[in-house]
C-alpha cells in the first residue's frame, strides 16, 4: 500500500478499531487519599524547612531571653533588641531594653521582679540607677537585705500594649515572684499603633496574627527577604526617616481627632490587649500589679489644636476674636477678664485644646484649683496629636483592673497629691510625661505599698518602713552625671517637633566639674561610650581634681549596678581611702578581694587600710599577698610595685620584725630607686637598728 493511500486508524471503521478496556473510577477512599496528600505536601515542605532552620537556629536573636553559662553560673540573659520584632521593614529603629539576667535557676532566696512597658517604664531621660525599676532595686535591697534582689527593666520606648501582650508568655516563663506594667501612653504613636509609621493597618487580629507568625523561622525569614527587596528599590533606604525628629518617625497620623473612630478602635485593642496579657499571666499563677498613667498636665500646652469642622467663616472668626481677646488678657495678667472672653469662645467651640488649657490657667491664676484641674484634664483629652495618653484609657486601666482583680496603683493621684495645688506640672515631669528622678523615685515607692498592701512582698516589708525611704537621688546611687545624660536628652527631645520650646532642667553640680560632667554626658549621648564607662571615666577625673566624694557617688552607681566587678570595689575602696575614711576603704577592698582573689591591687588596698588602721599582722599578709598576685601575673607598675613593698616593710617594722622588714624596703629601692618614702623609712629603720 502507498503511503498515499495509507488510512489512518482514526479512518478505520469502528469494527476494526482495537478497543482498550475502560480504566475503572478511582474509589472514594483513595480520590480523599489523592487530595490530603496534595494538601499536606506543601505543609510538609514548610515544616521540613521550619525545621532545617530551627536546626541551625536557636531564635536566640528573637527570643526575650537565652541561657547563658558563666564562671559565675547560669543565666538568664535579657535579649536587648528582642524590640526589633515589632518594627517590621525598619528593625533598625527599635530601641533596645536595658541589659539585664536573672539567676537560670530560681531559689526560694530569690525575690524576681520584671517591669513591663514603654519609655516610662524603661525610665527616659535616664538609664540604669534612675529609672523606675532601678529605684525600686535599691528600695527593696534597703527593705530586703536578706534576700538576693533580681528587678528586670523590660521597659521598651516607642512601643505599646502589643508588646506587653505578646511578650507576657516569655515573661512569665522566667518565673517572676511579680509583673509590675505601666503601659498606655504610646497606644497611638507605639510601634503596630493606628497612628504610627509602624503600623500593619486597624486590625488587632491581623496584627496579633503577625506577631504569632513571627514565631516561626520560615515567617522571619520571608519578612527579611520582603525587606531587602524593598530596601533595593529604594536604593538601600530604610522606610523610617532617621533625619527627622524622634518623635516625627513614629507619628504617621498626626492629626487625630478626638471623636474619631481612630481613637474608639485604639482604645478597644488596648483594653482587650490588657485582658490577654493579664490571662496570660493568671493562667500562670503569677501575680500582677498595673498602674494608671501621670503626664504634664500644667505646663504642657497640647500639641495640636483642631477647630470644629461644623463651623461656618463668621463662627471661626467670632471664635478667634473671643480667644485673642482672653489670651491677651491673661498675659497681662487679668484672668477675670480673660475667663469673660474665653466663655465667648468656648460658646461656639468649647473643645478647642488650646482654649481649655488657658481656660485652666486662667482658673489656676485665681486660685480655682477644681475649675483648672477639669480643663487641663480637658485639654489634654483634646489634644489632636495624643503622645499624651487620653483620660479614656485611665479608665480602661481602672476597669480592667477591676475585672481582673489585679491590683492596680493609682500613680496620677499620688503625683497629683504631692504637686502643688494638686496640678501635676514639672516638678515631677520632664517634659510631657517622663517624670525626673524624683518622679521615678515616687513610682518605685507607689508600687512597693501596692506590693506591700497587696501581700506580695515577702514578710519583713511594712508600710511604715517603705513611707521612710528617701527620695533623694544621693541616697539612691544616682549621680550628677546621671541627671546630667537627662537634662542634654530632654533638652534634645524639646528642641524638635512637636515642642513649642526647649526644656532644660536644672542639675546641681560644683561649677568646677560642671563642664567635665557635661563633656562626659554629651559623649555618652552620642553614643561613643557605654554607661559604665561615662561613669568610671567621670570618676577617675573626679579622683584627679580631689574630688573624692563625687568620685565615691560614681563608683558607687557602678558597683549598684555591676555589683559582681572587683575593679568597681577597689576604685570605690581608693575614694574612700582618699577621704580617710579606711573602716569602708577596708570592706570595699575586701570584696574586691572576694570576688576576685587574684588581683594584687585588691590585696594592696586591704594592706595600706590595714596599716591604718592598725591592723599591722592583717595588713602585712595582705601585702604579702599581693606582691604574691603580682609575681603570679604582672599587674602592678615599677611605681606601684615599690609602693606596696614599702608598706609591706612598715607593717614587718610594727610586728617588730625588723629584719625582713629591712629587706622588703631594700626590694622597694631595687625596683624603685627613687621611691624617696622607702629611702627615707629604711634610713630610720636601720639607724634604729644601730641603736
Amino acid at each position: 500500500m502507498s503511503k498515499r493511500n495509507r488510512k489512518s486508524p482514526a479512518a478505520l471503521p469502528p469494527a476494526t478499531r482495537q478497543a482498550s478496556p475502560p480504566r475503572p473510577p478511582l474509589s472514594r477512599s483513595k480520590r480523599m487519599t489523592f487530595t490530603v496528600i496534595l494538601l499536606l505536601l506543601p505543609v510538609m515542605l514548610l515544616l521540613l524547612v521550619e525545621g532545617g532552620l530551627r536546626l541551625f537556629d536557636d531564635g536566640g536573636a528573637f527570643a526575650l531571653a537565652r541561657k547563658v553559662v558563666e564562671a559565675d553560673g547560669e543565666w538568664w540573659e535579657i535579649n536587648q533588641n528582642v524590640a526589633r520584632r515589632y518594627f517590621g521593614m525598619a528593625p533598625e529603629f527599635a530601641r533596645q531594653t536595658e541589659e539585664g539576667r536573672v539567676r537560670f535557676r530560681k531559689s526560694p532566696q530569690i525575690l524576681r521582679v520584671i517591669c513591663l512597658g514603654e519609655s516610662s517604664m524603661a525610665g527616659f531621660p535616664y538609664n540604669k540607677n534612675a529609672t523606675m525599676p532601678g529605684i525600686l532595686r535599691t528600695y527593696l535591697q534597703m527593705l530586703l537585705p536578706e534576700r538576693e534582689v533580681e528587678v528586670l527593666n523590660l521597659g521598651i520606648a516607642a512601643t505599646n500594649s502589643y508588646t506587653v501582650r505578646d511578650l507576657m508568655a516569655e515573661v512569665v516563663a522566667l518565673q517572676p515572684d511579680v509583673i509590675l506594667i505601666y503601659v498606655g501612653h504610646n497606644e497611638f504613636y507605639g510601634a503596630l499603633g493606628a497612628g504610627s509609621n509602624f503600623h500593619l493597618g486597624n486590625s488587632r487580629s491581623l496584627i496579633n496574627l503577625h506577631l504569632r507568625l513571627l514565631r516561626w523561622h520560615t515567617f522571619r525569614l520571608l519578612q527579611d527577604a520582603i525587606r531587602k527587596v524593598s530596601r533595593a528599590v529604594r536604593g538601600g533606604k530604610s522606610t523610617a526617616d532617621f533625619a527627622a525628629p524622634v518623635m516625627q518617625q513614629m507619628a504617621r497620623e498626626q492629626t487625630i481627632a478626638p471623636d474619631s473612630e481612630l481613637r474608639r478602635m485604639t482604645a478597644h485593642a488596648f483594653e482587650q490587649n490588657l485582658l490577654d496579657a493579664l490571662a496570660v499571666a493568671q493562667a500562670a499563677r503569677v501575680p500582677v500589679v498595673i498602674s494608671d498613667l501621670v503626664c504634664n498636665l500644667r505646663e504642657q500646652p497640647p500639641f495640636v489644636s483642631l477647630t470644629k469642622a461644623s463651623l461656618t467663616p463668621v463662627e471661626k472668626q467670632r471664635w478667634q476674636a473671643a480667644f485673642t481677646a482672653g489670651w491677651q488678657h491673661l498675659q497681662a495678667g487679668r484672668p477675670d477678664s480673660a475667663l469673660v472672653h474665653f466663655a465667648a469662645a468656648a460658646g461656639i467651640d468649647s473643645t478647642h485644646a488650646e482654649l481649655c488649657y488657658r481656660q485652666a490657667q486662667a482658673w489656676q491664676a485665681r486660685g480655682e484649683v477644681e475649675q483648672a484641674a477639669r480643663l487641663f484634664a480637658l485639654s489634654r483629652d483634646c489634644d489632636a496629636l495624643p503622645f499624651r495618653a487620653p483620660g479614656a484609657l485611665n479608665a480602661i486601666i481602672h476597669r480592667v483592673s477591676a475585672q481582673r482583680r489585679v491590683p492596680l496603683v493609682e500613680m496620677e493621684r499620688t503625683f497629683r497629691e504631692a504637686s502643688p495645688m494638686g496640678l501635676i506640672g514639672d516638678e515631677f515631669i520632664c517634659e510631657h510625661l517622663h517624670p525626673t528622678v524624683t518622679g521615678y523615685a515616687m513610682m518605685a515607692k507607689a508600687f512597693l505599698q501596692r506590693l506591700q498592701a497587696a501581700g506580695i512582698l515577702p514578710t519583713g516589708s511594712d508600710a511604715t518602713a517603705i513611707a521612710r525611704l528617701r527620695e533623694e537621688a544621693r541616697q539612691l546611687n544616682i549621680t550628677a552625671l546621671d541627671e546630667e545624660i537627662g537634662r542634654l536628652r530632654v533638652l534634645q527631645l524639646t528642641s524638635e517637633w512637636p515642642f513649642r520650646k526647649p526644656v532644660d532642667l536644672k542639675v546641681a553640680l560644683p561649677a568646677e566639674v560642671a563642664p567635665l560632667a557635661t563633656q562626659t554626658a554629651i559623649r555618652y549621648v552620642n553614643r561613643e561610650i557605654t554607661w559604665a564607662q561615662a561613669h568610671l571615666n567621670f570618676g577617675d577625673q573626679l579622683m584627679q581634681r580631689k574630688r573624692f566624694d563625687l568620685a565615691l557617688a560614681e563608683y558607687r552607681a557602678l558597683s549598684a549596678q555591676y555589683p559582681g566587678e572587683a575593679g568597681v570595689w577597689e576604685k570605690q575602696g581608693d575614694a574612700l581611702f582618699s577621704l580617710q575614711d579606711y573602716e569602708a576603704s577596708h570592706r570595699a577592698y575586701m570584696q574586691a578581694a572576694k570576688l576576685q582573689p587574684t588581683s594584687a591591687f585588691a590585696h594592696a588596698g586591704l594592706g595600706k587600710a590595714g596599716m591604718f588602721l592598725s591592723r599591722f599582722a592583717e595588713a602585712e599578709a595582705a601585702l604579702a599577698r599581693a606582691i604574691q598576685c603580682d609575681d603570679l601575673r604582672s599587674q602592678f607598675d615599677s611605681s606601684y610595685r615599690s609602693f606596696v613593698l614599702y608598706l609591706w616593710g612598715g607593717a614587718l617594722t610594727n610586728l617588730q620584725r625588723y629584719a625582713e622588714a629591712e629587706q622588703k624596703l631594700q626590694a622597694a629601692l631595687a625596683v624603685d630607686p627613687h621611691n624617696k618614702l622607702a629611702g627615707d623609712f629604711l634610713a630610720t629603720l636601720r639607724t634604729r637598728l644601730r641603736q
